[in-house]
């Protein structure tokens, strides 16, 4: 589901400290800490410069900025972020989501309706960090924090869970421990699993799992329009 960025951060530069906080948070990355011109107004040696084009509304500098040095303004021509699931094979994206135990369907960013399926066709294209599917997808730019399991999840499940952490590990948040991790190619979990807690009843649990997780992926794919986040 596209997000619709209607809102754009901007730098007031002579408030601007040059403390980099804002770019520790950006979940798409947009902002470069750099020299200060002796053209640009305000009196510590750094700023930051912002990428508008990659500024997808997050508001996440907003909260984290100690000196009020940013603010946000409304486009003239809003654009939609979105990965566009029709020109992928499918069975590739399904294949993915089913290494997470999550349907392609399922969305996984309540802020933004992204899906699963969404984020597999990024990763299909190229996507390898947090940072980079979010630019594709538009994940992670709400809250930044309820979709952080599935990106790590799908990320790992395509190879890619040794990623870099950017920058300083702000806004990274560790996948949570989950039964699907341990469902073989068989679509089973491993016997000695079962042996280790029987009182578990895994199997039956693994397979309510499945079934809410279809329901919801069901559920979803009867929604239609973007998401509107202003």
């Amino acid at each position: 589901m596209p997000k619709i960025v209607r809102m754009v951060v901007e730098v007031i530069d002579e408030l601007c400290t040059g403390c980099n906080l804002c770019s520790r948070v950006c979940p798409t990355a947009a902002f470069t800490l750099r020299d200060r011109l002796s053209s640009e107004a305000g009196t510590s040696r750094m700023i930051v410069e912002l990428d508008h084009a990659a500024c997808y509304n997050a508001q996440r500098c907003l909260e984290v900025c100690p000196h009020e040095a940013l603010l946000m303004k409304s486009l003239d021509e809003p654009f939609t972020v979105g990965t566009d699931l029709g020109t992928l094979d499918n069975a590739a994206v399904d294949a993915l989501c089913a290494k997470t135990g999550i349907p392609a369907a399922a969305p996984v960013c309540p802020c933004t309706g992204t899906t699963m399926g969404e984020l597999a066709a990024a990763i299909l294209q190229g996507a390898d960090t947090p940072e980079k599917l979010s630019l594709a997808t538009g994940v992670r730019t709400g809250c930044s924090e309820l979709c952080m399991h599935p990106v790590l999840v799908i990320l790992a499940a395509a190879g890619h869970a040794d990623a870099p952490k950017y920058p300083k590990g702000y806004q990274w948040y560790a996948a949570a421990p989950s039964l699907f991790q341990h469902v073989g190619a068989d679509g089973k979990l491993p016997q000695a699993l079962k042996d280790r807690y029987p009182e578990y009843r895994l199997d039956e649990e693994i397979a309510d799992l499945a079934r809410l997780r279809t329901l919801a992926a069901s559920e979803a794919a009867t929604k239609n329009g973007p998401g509107d986040m202003q």
